[in-house]
Parts: C-alpha cells; sequence; structure tokens
C-alpha cells in the first residue's frame, strides 16, 4: 500500500501508528480525530494532505475528538508535498523535527501553525545529529596497530 486516503482512519481512538516505509502519500484528514501522542513519517512520505494529523488532542470537543496531546512530530525524509495545516486542531504540539541531512526544511516557509494556543506557530528544527561512530574496519586497526609500533620503535632508537 502506497497511498493512505483521505480519512482513511479517522475517529478511531487510534493511540499511536507506524507508517510502513512503503507509502508515499498520506491523505487529508487520514489521521484526524484519533488520540495520537506523537507520528513519525518515514522518509518514503512525499505528500500529506490537508488536516492529516489533526484534532489529535482538543480536549474541548466531544468524543471521538477529545483526548490525549499530539506533542511531537518527526519527519525522517525530505520535506515533500506537505499541506501545512496538517496538524490543524493540535493544540500542545510542540516539538517537529526532521533529519538534518532532509532537503527543504531549511526554507523560512517551513512554519507550522497547528492552532498551537498561547505558544504560536511551532516551527521545524533539525533533530540532533548522530554521534559519529567508531570506525571498527579491519584497516583502521591494522593502521593504529602499525603507528603504535612506529611511535615505539622511534622511541627506543632514541634512547640508543
Amino acid at each position: 500500500m502506497t497511498t493512505l486516503g483521505a480519512g482513511g482512519f479517522a475517529g478511531n481512538a487510534l493511540t499511536s501508528v507506524t507508517i510502513g516505509n512503503n507509502v508515499e502519500t498520506i491523505g487529508g484528514a487520514a489521521f484526524s480525530g484519533n488520540k495520537l501522542t506523537s507520528v513519525i513519517i518515514p522518509d518514503s512520505v512525499t505528500s500529506i494532505g490537508a488536516g492529516a494529523f489533526s484534532r489529535n488532542n482538543n480536549a474541548s470537543d466531544t468524543p471521538p475528538f477529545g483526548g490525549p496531546t499530539l506533542t511531537s512530530a518527526a519527519f525522517l525524509g525530505n520535506f515533500g508535498t506537505f499541506n501545512l495545516d496538517m496538524f490543524r486542531g493540535s493544540s500542545n504540539l510542540a516539538t517537529i523535527t526532521y533529519v538534518q541531512s532532509a532537503t527543504g526544511w531549511d526554507n523560512p516557509q517551513r512554519i507550522f501553525t497547528p492552532d498551537t494556543g498561547q505558544t504560536g506557530s511551532v516551527t521545524a528544527t533539525p533533530a540532533p545529529a548522530a554521534a559519529t561512530p567508531v570506525p571498527t574496519s579491519p584497516l583502521w586497526f591494522l593502521g593504529m596497530m602499525v603507528g603504535l609500533l612506529s611511535l615505539v620503535a622511534v622511541r627506543r632508537l632514541c634512547k640508543a
């Protein structure tokens, strides 16, 4: 399945959702009126419709639209064809992150205004960069050993 249709999962009291890596399009209001607390959009998603994750916490609404708060959203890919009101009515959304290497997020137009109440709009910010892994290849270890042995040999020559 590459498309999650408009309103397809709306009003079902879902508290969490895993969007598959093969999904490319999330239709308008697809997850509207649930009880999601966070959402992760995989890098395969290139299009998100209006209100796709709307009304996931507006406690003033009657069920099924009331419930817990959608507080965070994470995007794992480039900024695609996203409707900026995809979080409309999610008044407690405080954090929207994206992968630092993703493209299209540096545009100042990428400001979400999801009815955040007192806090105003939520600006997408880059997620912290992953820690640089320690090299573990056999050649790296071999190079380190040669370097250490060279230092020992030079030190012995200096003493002699």
